[in-house]
C-alpha cells in the first residue's frame, strides 16, 4: 500500500512539473515577443481591491453556510 501511494505521490509530482513547464514557457514567449509577464490574467491590475472585497463576502457566505448546515443538522 506505502508503494501506491509513493507512486501515486510521484505521478501528481510529475504532472505539476510539466503544468509549471508549460507555464514558463508561455510566459516566455509572451514577454520575448513584447507582451506582459502575465499573459494569462483575466483582470488588470486595478482589480485587487475589488477581488479583496469579494473574497472578504465570499468567505463570510461560506461561513455562513456551513455553521447552518453543522448546527442544523446538529439539532436533528
Amino acid at each position: 500500500m506505502f508503494s501506491m501511494i509513493v507512486h501515486c505521490g510521484c505521478t501528481v509530482a510529475k504532472g505539476e512539473s510539466l503544468i509549471g513547464v508549460a507555464l514558463a514557457g508561455i510566459i516566455v514567449v509572451s514577454v520575448t515577443s513584447g507582451g506582459s509577464d502575465s499573459p494569462l490574467a483575466l483582470v488588470g491590475k486595478d482589480f485587487a481591491d475589488t477581488a479583496e472585497f469579494l473574497g472578504l463576502i465570499v468567505f463570510l457566505v461560506t461561513l455562513a453556510i456551513f455553521g447552518k448546515t453543522v448546527l442544523g443538522n446538529k439539532n436533528n
